[in-house]
């Protein structure tokens, strides 16, 4: 028993050190320090979203579970998970929709043209893909820490060793190609296959529960006009970002875009947003109640 604890132990330690460390050392060896310094920038702007947004939900989700799971209503564990799920998807599409028509408008009002003619605005709008995936894979290891077994968490250690690892190949492999953005994206495939593990542990929780608890994919999802409205406007950001904004007429001279122009696109951000806004409130009200009564019941303990 003490040799098995200490090997789980082990495992962890040098896990929390590839996965803390692993991003340090490929982007010593295989990037420039100005490209380290973009990255550095990019990723403090997407983990205040983190921090601020999803870190308080990912702790809520995290209590919520285990106070189900310890009076055994598994249940309402599944209608839970599927209610947080929902609305981390919500909030991480809709700065996925907005980010890459946006990004360069962020970038250059924050932090200048100096920054603005860089890869920078580029690799914030991926990022911004990564702050979906990582939302997802929050709200899922809330769940696996909250209902799985000493045993199971040192065997999902293992495995995620080998993903941690093939997530820095991938950055190392694709960074001539790609440059920093490689690195963005090798983390947004570390998250989804970190998530996918995280699902199936869910589903096979689920499945052995007495009875047995589903999880409907229905209930995970957006609805479909609330999905088509975050694309919409998406796309409709990302085509006046590249004819006027970041590329195209407003800078068809060499130079930054003009002010009015960034003004205008910011105010096309709020109008987008609010109209956003709208339809999911219209779209989402149940959820939108769901998940108030779920903040109400952890402040109420």
């Amino acid at each position: 028993e003490l040799l098995r604890l200490v090997g789980t132990m082990s495992v962890k330690a040098v896990q929390k050190f590839v996965l803390e460390k692993g991003e340090t050392l490929v982007l010593l060896r295989t990037f420039d320090a100005g490209v380290w310094g973009m990255y550095a920038i990019v990723q403090n702007l997407g983990s205040l979203v983190v921090r601020l947004i999803f870190l308080p939900i990912e702790d809520m989700s995290q209590l919520a579970f285990s106070k189900l799971l310890s009076a055994g209503d598994t249940r309402a564990a599944a209608r839970v998970l599927g209610v947080l799920v929902r609305v981390v998807t919500l909030v991480g599409a809709t700065g996925a929709a907005f980010g890459p028509g946006f990004a360069y408008a962020a970038v250059h009002l924050l932090y200048g043209p100096t920054w603005s003619r860089t890869a920078m605005p580029g690799a914030l709008a991926w990022y911004s893909a990564l702050v979906l995936a990582m939302a997802l894979n929050g709200v899922a290891e809330a769940f696996v820490h909250a209902s799985a077994t000493p045993t199971q968490m040192a065997r999902r250690g293992v495995l995620l060793l080998p993903v941690t690892a093939g997530y820095l190949g991938v950055a190392v492999s694709l960074a001539p190609l790609l440059g920093v953005r490689a690195l963005i994206l090798a983390n947004i495939l570390n998250m989804l296959l970190r998530t996918v593990l995280s699902a199936r542990h869910a589903l096979a929780f689920f499945a052995s529960t007495k009875p047995p608890a589903a999880l409907e994919l229905s209930s995970l999802l957006p609805a479909t006009r609330s999905s088509l409205a975050l694309i919409s406007a998406g796309v409709v950001a990302a085509a006046v970002d590249t004819t006027w904004v970041s590329g195209g007429m407003a800078r068809s001279a060499g130079g930054d875009a003009p002010r009015s122009v960034l003004a205008g696109h910011v105010a096309l951000a709020l109008v987008l947003l609010a109209g956003c806004a709208a339809v999911l409130y219209r779209e989402e009200r149940s959820l939108l109640a769901a998940a108030r009564n779920l903040v109400k019941g952890s402040h109420g303990e």
